[in-house]
């Protein structure tokens, strides 16, 4: 589950974001416990549907050790770094610098850094933002 904390930007501003994890299962579900921009991964298209390349690497800083995150059925917890849960798209290595809308979907990296088939994979909701001049 994604969310921005608005749907209208202008060239420079921070771009936050909040990823959560929802088991949408009947049954409980363990996760490892990543910061949020190495648990999951961006897709950003512009408004012509064509893909954003990232324009610097991904932050560098995780915390992956033997901490788990238990999701319930029917609950959402929310991934964060530094008792944060929002967090700039730059940690992701993106920063949007021309005016225009994008989609922004996530994909959660539940299982370590190997993510399926594009086509294939889990989802999450699709975030629209607007980037002004």
């Amino acid at each position: 589950m994604l969310a921005t904390n608005a749907t209208a930007y202008h060239v420079g501003d921070s771009i936050l974001l909040q990823v959560g994890l929802r088991d949408d299962g009947m049954a409980p579900l363990t996760v490892t416990s990543r910061t949020p921009w190495h648990g999951s991964k961006l897709i950003i298209t512009d408004q012509a549907g064509q893909q954003v390349v990232p324009t610097h690497d991904t932050d560098p800083s995780d915390f992956l050790t033997m901490h788990f995150l238990d999701l319930k059925p029917g609950k959402t917890v929310y991934l964060g770094f530094m008792l944060r849960t929002w967090n700039d798209i730059s940690s992701w290595g993106y920063t949007l610098t021309k005016p225009g809308i994008y989609k922004i979907v996530g994909i959660p990296l539940v299982n370590g850094a190997y993510v399926a088939d594009d086509d294939t994979t889990i989802r999450s909701n699709v975030v629209t933002i607007t980037i002004l001049p």
